[in-house]
């Protein structure tokens, strides 16, 4: 980290840009958090916690910018007498992002949230789990970066994201039913 502030060029133009790129970016999260919506409804009357904007952008931005990173490492390369140093670096961004990639998309995809009255529903894949609400034996605070995680007397889970359509509504029954 030293290293980078040592030899990073603090001229105004990319003071200029960290702080336009800092402003998108917060503008994107605030503008998202704003933009949630109350959980829609089904025709049986589920009421679903679904990905939102954010979700959409972190699966979508990671993968793009993990193709990026293979296209250069397979296609374009380095000339550089560092090459094999770059090259490492892009073979290791690739595998982040695109595994980043496949989180995102495992959690709040793959793996999704309904509820009705006193019943709530765990949606993977290809199957429904259904359990009471009395089943739940602790809702705790996942990471510290916005993500719930619900856990069932049988040991099963699920992370629920605060930026997802319908988790303001989910906490509102939650609250009706664990008091």
């Amino acid at each position: 980290m030293l290293r980078f502030l040592t030899t990073f060029d603090f001229t105004l133009e990319n003071i200029l840009q960290f702080v336009v790129y800092s402003a998108i970016f917060g503008a994107m999260v605030f503008f998202t958090a704003r933009s949630l919506k109350s959980a829609p409804v089904d025709s049986e009357g589920w009421q679903w916690v679904r990905p939102s904007f954010m979700h959409h952008f972190a699966v979508v931005g990671s993968l793009l910018f993990s193709l990026l990173m293979w296209w250069l490492y397979f296609f374009v390369g380095s000339a550089r007498a560092d090459a094999e140093y770059q090259e490492t670096g892009m073979l290791l961004l690739a595998l982040a992002f695109g595994l980043g990639a496949l989180v995102v998309w495992w959690l709040f995809y793959a793996n999704r949230i309904c509820w009705r009255d006193d019943r709530i529903r765990l949606w993977t894949l290809r199957r429904f789990t259904e359990y009471s609400f009395d089943e739940i034996v602790e809702i705790k605070q996942a990471n510290g970066e916005g993500n719930w995680r619900i856990t069932f007397e049988d040991g099963r889970s699920a992370t629920v994201s605060e930026m997802s359509h319908g988790f303001d509504d989910l906490g509102d029954h939650l609250e009706e039913y664990m008091v």
